[in-house]
């Protein structure tokens, strides 16, 4: 049992490692902005489904910019209907 607590310290030190080159700062100097995100990430059983890839953010701050309460109600059925009207 010991010797899988090691390894799972060690995998996670190495990811902290990696993230904290990514970042480049010490994770404990990360905005409260990131904490919270990495956060809802790992809390995420399915995180590439909920967050957008770079690719997909353009069209996504476009819809933010017209429906500014996009984020927290979602769409119309209406705008939604429109979207894949224009997309089909």
């Amino acid at each position: 049992m010991l010797l899988v607590e090691q390894d799972s310290a060690t995998l996670s030190q190495g990811l902290a490692a990696d993230l904290q080159v990514i970042a480049g700062v010490e994770l404990d100097r990360l905005s409260d902005e990131h904490k919270a995100i990495l956060k809802e990430v790992v809390s995420d059983a399915h995180p590439q489904r909920r967050w957008l890839s770079v690719a997909e953010v353009p069209i996504v701050t476009l819809i933010r910019r017209h429906r500014p309460q996009f984020s927290q109600d979602g769409i119309s059925e209406k705008d939604r209907s429109a979207i894949e009207t224009v997309l089909s």
